[in-house]
């Protein structure tokens, strides 16, 4: 089949929507001919906890240095006695 004068698109586009039920959307322009981009609220604050965290150090030093000298001095640090201090501490700070 040879298909000339406005390509397989005109030809095959109803029976394309018929299979598949696509609806065509005709295309839009701005009052000034450019595009705009709106980033929602929601956006901003994802964005300003992820710049918020990037900002924290790796390692807390601090905490480090507390727990090693715990274990040095022979006190017993059990796992969860350090998951119940990190959580209370991430929550002090939320507050």
């Amino acid at each position: 089949m040879l298909v000339t004068g406005g390509g397989v698109e005109r030809v095959l586009g109803p029976q394309m929507q018929k299979i598949y039920k696509t609806n065509s959307t005709p295309r839009t322009r701005s009052a000034s001919g450019q595009d705009a981009v709106t980033i929602s609220a929601q956006a901003r604050l994802v964005q300003q906890g992820k710049d918020a965290a990037a900002a924290l150090p790796a390692v807390r030093a601090d905490a480090v240095a507390n727990a090693s000298s715990r274990i040095s001095s022979g006190q017993d640090v059990s796992s969860t006695d350090l998951a119940r201090i990190i959580m209370q501490r991430a929550s002090e700070r939320m507050v």
